[in-house]
């Protein structure tokens, strides 16, 4: 980390209330991607993007 990023940079700096989450960075491309659709409410719609092994499609 640069000189300059450790005056301002501060681990999970987050927003208070829970509005904001940090995402592991050991989760599967399908946790992150549910976890953001659940958090966002979009759950349950389906849609034309899909996860697979090989990425988003």
């Amino acid at each position: 980390m640069s000189p300059q990023s450790r005056d301002w940079y501060w681990p999970l700096d987050l927003l208070p209330g829970g509005i904001e989450a940090s995402i592991d960075a050991d989760s599967t491309l399908t946790d992150r991607v549910d976890r953001i659709m659940l958090a966002t409410g979009l759950e349950g719609v389906s849609g034309s993007v899909s996860v697979s092994s090989r990425g988003l499609n």
